[in-house]
């Protein structure tokens, strides 16, 4: 089943659709790439015209989200001083602490089965246990290693499975009941450190630093992928030489990732990495104010928003 396929079959499961152009507009396929695909999925019962045959459906359960992992171990070093009070994940934004949100995006769709990589401060991530019934694993080594680290240590839950870093703000929900293929999220936002960009068959190639697009950091993990992904997590984990990598280069077989791009306008997430990027999305977050803040302010004479 080919990527133009899949789309259709989840644009259909997910809302009642009865025509190729409503289906285009949906999926951003081409009227052609549709028609051609619905035939295709007709022909492979999978559909009766644009109704889901239980050949579909059955695919579907397979691909089926079951659980997630989120990465919450390091030490936010850019958000200094306000990291010195408490981990990236725990910031206030337009009224939600970044990894609270997620956490109830993520039950919106009916995944319960979440845990929490820690590391930096763990043990402001407690409460989080009897607020939603996470699970939460520690990275001891979270101060030497990068987040590829963090996912090794849960690598064999990695099936049909989300992983996210909790910098993130979600606009819109960003995870769904279903599932077809794995995927890399990426954003349509230029970035001058990125070094991946997205082709026309929707795969994520490297290319020239500053001529990539933003790397969001969601994914879903299904099949074979996921596989690739646990084996490879690893074998990384037992070289120092992948002690500074993040775990998208476990996603990596050459020149470009072996699962598919998905993009969201750059509107929709937001990272949050900076003390200026948290007052850019939320001027009025009460995580603006610190007492390091206070203190450097009192020392200069000046306000703290300066």
């Amino acid at each position: 089943m080919n990527l133009v396929e899949a789309d259709l079959l989840l644009a259909l499961n997910r809302q009642h659709i009865e025509s190729q152009r409503a289906l285009s507009e949906i999926t951003g396929h081409s009227l052609g790439a549709v028609n051609q695909a619905l035939s295709s999925l007709g022909e492979g019962g999978y559909l009766d015209g644009f109704s889901l045959l239980p050949r579909a459906r059955k695919k579907i359960q397979t691909c089926r989200p079951q659980n997630a992992i989120l990465l919450a171990a390091g030490y936010g070093m850019r958000m200094i001083p306000i990291q010195q009070e408490r981990p990236k994940a725990l910031l206030c934004v337009r009224g939600e602490r970044l990894i609270e949100r997620q956490i109830r995006q993520l039950q919106e769709v009916g995944i319960r089965n979440i845990t929490i990589v820690v590391g930096f401060m763990k043990e402001k991530f407690d409460y989080l246990i009897d607020l939603f019934g996470v699970k939460l694993v520690v990275n001891p080594l979270y101060y030497r290693k990068n987040n590829l680290a963090s996912l090794a240590l849960v690598r064999d839950q990695i099936a049909n499975t989300y992983v996210l870093p909790c910098d993130l703000y979600c606009a819109q929900n960003p995870f769904s009941t279903s599932e077809l293929y794995s995927w890399y999220l990426m954003s349509d936002l230029p970035d001058a450190e990125s070094g991946v960009r997205i082709n026309r068959k929707k795969e994520i190639v490297k290319t020239a630093r500053g001529e990539g697009l933003s790397m969001v950091g969601i994914s879903y993990l299904c099949g074979e992928d996921a596989d690739r992904v646990r084996a490879n997590l690893a074998a990384y984990d037992r070289n120092p030489r992948f002690d500074d990598c993040f775990w998208e280069e476990a996603l990596y077989e050459k020149n470009k990732m072996f699962v598919k791009a998905r993009q969201v306008s750059a509107g929709d997430v937001i990272e949050i990495n900076t003390f200026e990027e948290l007052r850019a999305v939320d001027d009025t977050s009460s995580h603006l104010h610190s007492d390091a803040l206070s203190l450097i302010a009192s020392c200069l004479h000046c306000k703290e928003a300066e």
